[in-house]
């Protein structure tokens, strides 16, 4: 349509400018036809101009007009008939449109609609089916409606400004609260952080399957409201998108979500001191400690683990006290500062026990555990991996008993043991995939790699080291990516000097 108004060479010219002004238009006919018309009248344009122009929300309704083609215009009069109809359903639909454009997000459920109304999910599904039938929402699978940005900013000015908190304040809340139940259900032996207090119900899940995958599906979602929520200049909104944030921080971890840990923790901090709230704060520092862990980046790391730690002590927080300790310690173990990560994972126990925190006792327990045999001292090391693999099965916490398990297939190599290393290790992968942690399953392929190699059968090693190259790869792990490609490379020079 583009090339037929302004021509071929034209559009062509640049592609991918071409292709975000398609996007921006959101396919519209209409949109593109007065974007066409706009480089018409203007020949000097190039597409990369108008499609900076239209870049910004704010302006975009308004250049999206040419003579008597106007954007607005059109979604106005569809909206209008709506508004004016006799039929209460058309104008519960004209309402609704208006309170979804409140929310800046690229989907919304019919469970979030009805949060956002305080309206029966029976009537906001009629009312989402009705717009769109109107042509102003397009439905997906069932249950999920896109509102094209366009519409969404033309909603946006429909309602008035006293009348935007409320039903902000209910969506967004409904968001946090369901992250929180979601990462209760698919983990139910972490500690999951559930500041701010929010006055909102969200919605349950029946088991770690169906939250695991709702966290899935709506990841881009909460994302995306979280962020709003917080550069929102309502305190309570903005606490509330806190919330969801914090809500998602064991899932990204497991995930392995850096740049997400890193922009969402960042955005804790702004928030935290614009609102001069110390726990968003510490909790900012926490989240981006986690995705410069992932990323590799330990001395920036630390440092924001300190401040964790400093500012839990401030606030007289023993949980976040032995937390904070605990992650120091993971976290100079994969710098090889062993006796420094024993000292913070012994220290994190003795907190952990005395608020008796079991998952904090496990945690402090399995670097220990690593710390010990990173220190070559292999017999305490076993003690300590067996006495918190019991305390992980005394409480069901599959995850941690993988992870004793793998730690202690590694204390297995150092002693030269390897058939039997090789044997445990083979044992636990399926369930190390199972746990959804990618740093707990490329860890057990590397070891198993190892294994395979320090026992002569090569094949097999370069198997397994090929494999966690490309989990590592995924996964985007400069740590991991590096420990696989020694083991491939030392697989590949037993097999050279086999040959």
């Amino acid at each position: 349509m583009l090339a037929k108004l302004v021509g071929a060479d034209r559009v062509s010219a640049d592609l991918d400018q071409t292709t975000h002004l398609v996007r921006l238009c959101d396919g519209f006919p209409l949109a593109l036809r007065v974007a066409g018309a706009r480089l018409i009248d203007r020949p000097d344009w190039s597409v990369g101009a108008l499609t900076m122009r239209l870049t910004d929300e704010r302006r975009r309704l308004r250049e999206l007009e040419a003579g008597d083609l106007a954007v607005r215009s059109s979604l106005a009069a569809s909206w209008n008939a709506l508004n004016g109809s006799t039929r209460e359903l058309d104008g519960e639909a004209a309402h609704l449109l208006a309170l979804l454009g409140l929310l800046h997000v690229p989907d919304v459920t019919v469970e979030a609609a009805a949060a956002l109304s305080e309206s029966s999910p029976v009537d906001v599904e009629r009312a989402l089916e009705r717009l769109c039938d109107a042509h102003l929402l397009e439905a997906g699978e069932p249950g999920r409606y896109h509102p094209h940005d366009l519409v969404r900013l033309f909603a946006g000015d429909l309602l008035p400004a006293g009348e935007r908190i409320a039903p902000l304040k209910r969506a967004i809340g409904y968001y946090a609260e369901s992250a929180r139940a979601a990462a209760r259900t698919s983990d139910p032996h972490r500690v999951h952080c559930l500041y701010p207090p929010l006055d909102v119900r969200g919605r349950g899940f029946d088991s770690a399957d169906e939250a695991r995958a709702w966290l899935r599906r709506e990841e881009t979602i909460l994302l995306a409201a979280a962020f709003q929520a917080m550069a929102d200049p309502d305190d309570d909104i903005a606490r509330a998108g806190a919330g969801i944030a914090l809500a998602l921080w064991w899932y990204q971890q497991a995930a392995y979500r850096v740049p997400g840990l890193i922009s969402l923790g960042e955005q804790l901090l702004a928030t935290g001191e614009r609102l001069d709230d110390r726990v968003i704060t510490m909790e900012g520092h926490a989240h981006i400690a986690t995705g410069l862990y992932l990323k590799g980046d330990w001395a920036a790391c630390i440092q924001h683990h300190e401040w964790h730690l400093r500012l839990a002590r401030l606030l007289g927080d023993r949980f976040n006290e032995q937390r904070a300790h605990g992650n120091l310690a993971g976290t100079l173990m994969k710098w090889d500062r062993c006796s420094d990560a024993l000292e913070h994972a012994l220290a994190q126990r003795v907190i952990a026990r005395d608020i008796a925190s079991g998952p904090g006792e496990r945690y402090a327990l399995l670097v220990a555990g690593r710390a010990y045999t990173g220190l070559g001292r292999f017999k305490e090391a076993a003690i300590t991996l067996d006495e918190g693999a019991a305390l992980a099965d005394q409480a069901g916490d599959s995850l941690r008993q993988v992870e004793f398990t793998v730690a202690r297939g590694l204390v297995l190599i150092e002693l030269g043991e390897r058939e039997s290393a090789l044997a445990l290790l083979s044992e636990v992968l399926e369930p190390a995939r199972a746990t959804g942690m990618k740093m707990t399953e490329v860890n057990c392929v590397v070891l198993l790699a190892r294994a395979h190699r320090l026992l002569g059968r090569t094949r097999e090693a370069m198997r397994y080291s090929i494999e966690a190259l490309v989990l590592a790869e995924q996964m985007g792990s400069p740590y991991w990516i590096r420990e696989a490609t020694r083991e491939r490379e030392a697989a590949t020079g037993q097999r050279s000097v086999t040959a």
